[in-house]
């Protein structure tokens, strides 16, 4: 399987190196590829720690990228260089009749030349580098100026391959001070051990109609190479979102890599769902995101991790164990909600931004916040339900009848306060202005509650839901109505479409018995992913795909519609 690298690095699981070429609205970056970093310190900014040229006889020259699983390979008539990860701190790199260039990918850091065969490399992002040459000549050149009594590095390059034979460097990532390494494997060994990690995960990813399994291959790619190693506040496994420039984990993205993964590998899949409450907060909220060295608490996102639990609690590996891991953390997040997020003290929570509610700039927020959405409260029921569930086979009788009873009253607030006889509207607490947004998906969300809503609510919303061009487009779901007159093609949360709210509605659509629509509604989509990858959100109108091209809720919601995992009936 190859893949392009424009739209998704070249990593291994549990690094947090990656190549790929620079952002498109990356100012003053020259195209072409770079060694990449992605800790958190280089989130949404350009994290180009090395440049890679390709030269033959001392000039650089142009080469094709072919980019699969294993290796990356520049092509050139006169020879080859390949990439392939060793492990997750050490990069490998041979050449044939071709050399390389590294300098610098970012504007300052130190080069130290300590040998013929070593440069170690600290480019200041609180981790360092070494290029230890293993066959071949290396040659380092590193110009250095005083400037206002500090030593700067103006220009540092490294060749290697410039004889024209054979050659291989190894470039390792490091903290504190660098010890080498007894047991180097041969480059072929390299490629042998990626192989077979690459092949088990595959054979383990979930199982997908012919149709799709090409796309299916590309998905599993993804979410392998996004996962990285524990550090720092990530104190487990984490699948970042992205590779490109979203890598951090959010707290709800995590909930659909945590089902993706879940009859694939058990305990990665547990640690994706424990990775922010192992950052919970004294009033129990879950932080916005984690990085290994960041923590955003300004924001939350919506409190999607009951649902998600109660699609975990079909799989046999999910015992008492678990449950009681979970069980009081997730307690304490629910009750934050109507501590912390009911200003006028009624019963419903509020959102105190769009970026709360995961639907950043939705067209349900013009109106001004705090608003009260009917997806929160339909969220908290399903969570306070699955709570329930919770507390009784941990033996909490009398803990699992008040959570029902919670959730049931959530339900009859939710009815009696947001349903207008036609959809779910919102609420502005300020003005107490019903917010009335017939074009708006965040409206169908409460779908998620299946049978639990009315009949004639299902029904309702069903129907909305079939009409081609209000909301269905040929591509699925969009965020907000191609009618509408605030729709914008690429407005985020204003049009595009997302896999979230598609897997969430024919989840809902599935379990409150319209199996075709959820069907229908899921084959679209997967068929746009086939079509434009897995992007975090595509055009509603012509599918093309928006924003970071290699996201991971997209490639995890597409394995678990087209493998039908996600509509199996719920517990």
């Amino acid at each position: 399987m190859q893949f392009d690298i424009r739209k998704v690095p070249f990593s291994r699981f549990g690094s947090y190196l990656s190549i790929s070429p620079p952002y498109p609205d990356s100012e003053g970056v020259k195209d072409g590829l770079y060694l990449r970093t992605v800790h958190g310190k280089a989130m949404w900014k350009w994290s180009g720690i090395l440049r890679l040229d390709v030269l033959w006889e001392g000039n650089l020259v142009p080469a094709d990228v072919v980019a699969t699983p294993t290796v990356l390979k520049l092509n050139h008539e006169h020879g080859t260089v390949d990439f392939c990860f060793e492990n997750d701190r050490v990069l490998r790199v041979r050449g044939k009749g071709l050399g390389l260039r590294l300098t610098w990918g970012q504007p300052s850091g130190l080069a130290h030349v300590l040998s013929d065969k070593r440069v170690r490399l600290q480019p200041g992002l609180g981790f360092r580098f070494m290029v230890t040459q293993l066959a071949g000549k290396m040659e380092a050149q590193v110009n250095w100026e005083c400037h206002q009594q500090k030593h700067l590095v103006r220009n540092f390059k490294i060749d290697c391959g410039l004889e024209g034979k054979a050659w291989e460097i190894a470039i390792e990532e490091f903290t504190g001070e660098w010890a080498e390494q007894d047991d180097t494997k041969t480059f072929s060994a390299c490629v042998k051990e990626v192989v077979s990690e690459v092949a088990t995960w595959n054979d383990e990813t979930l199982d997908l109609p012919k149709a799709y399994s090409k796309a299916g291959e590309l998905a599993s790619y993804i979410n392998w190479s996004s996962v990285v190693r524990p550090d720092g506040y990530l104190k487990r496994r984490g699948m970042l979102m992205s590779k490109n420039w979203m890598h951090a984990v959010w707290s709800w993205d995590n909930c659909f890599n945590t089902l993706a993964v879940a009859e694939q590998d058990p305990r990665l899949s547990w640690e994706q769902l424990m990775l922010l409450v192992d950052q919970q907060d004294e009033q129990g909220a879950f932080p916005d995101y984690v990085t290994n060295d960041h923590l955003e608490r300004g924001f939350v996102k919506p409190p999607i991790h009951g649902w998600t639990l109660r699609k975990l609690m079909r799989c046999s590996w999910l015992g008492k164990k678990q449950l009681q891991e979970i069980y009081k953390p997730l307690c304490k997040a629910t009750e934050w909600w109507f501590r912390w997020r009911d200003v006028d003290g009624d019963g419903i929570p509020e959102y105190f931004h769009g970026n709360d509610s995961g639907w950043d700039n939705c067209t349900l927020f013009d109106v001004g916040y705090p608003v009260k959405g009917p997806d929160l409260m339909a969220f908290l029921a399903v969570q306070m339900e699955v709570l329930g569930k919770v507390a009784s086979r941990l033996g909490k009788h009398k803990e699992a009848a008040q959570w029902r009873k919670k959730s049931e009253q959530a339900i009859s607030l939710l009815i009696h306060e947001f349903w207008d006889g036609k959809r779910f509207v919102a609420k502005s607490i300020h003005s107490l202005e019903t917010i009335t947004s017939p074009a708006s998906l965040l409206s169908y969300l409460p779908m998620i509650l299946g049978k639990r809503l009315p009949a004639e609510i299902l029904r309702k919303m069903a129907d909305d839901l079939k009409i081609e061009g209000y909301l269905l487009t040929k591509f699925g779901l969009a965020s907000e109505s191609p009618q509408s007159s605030r729709f914008i093609a690429d407005g985020y949360w204003r049009g595009a479409i997302w896999a979230p709210p598609i897997a969430i509605i024919a989840d809902g659509l599935h379990a409150s018995g319209e199996t075709q629509l959820a069907k229908e509604i899921s084959r679209r989509f997967c068929d746009l992913c086939v079509r434009s990858g897995f992007a975090e959100n595509y055009d509603a109108l012509t599918g093309k795909s928006l924003r970071d091209p290699a996201y991971t809720w997209t490639s995890s919601i597409f394995l678990l519609l087209a493998s039908g995992w996600l509509l199996e009936e719920s517990l």
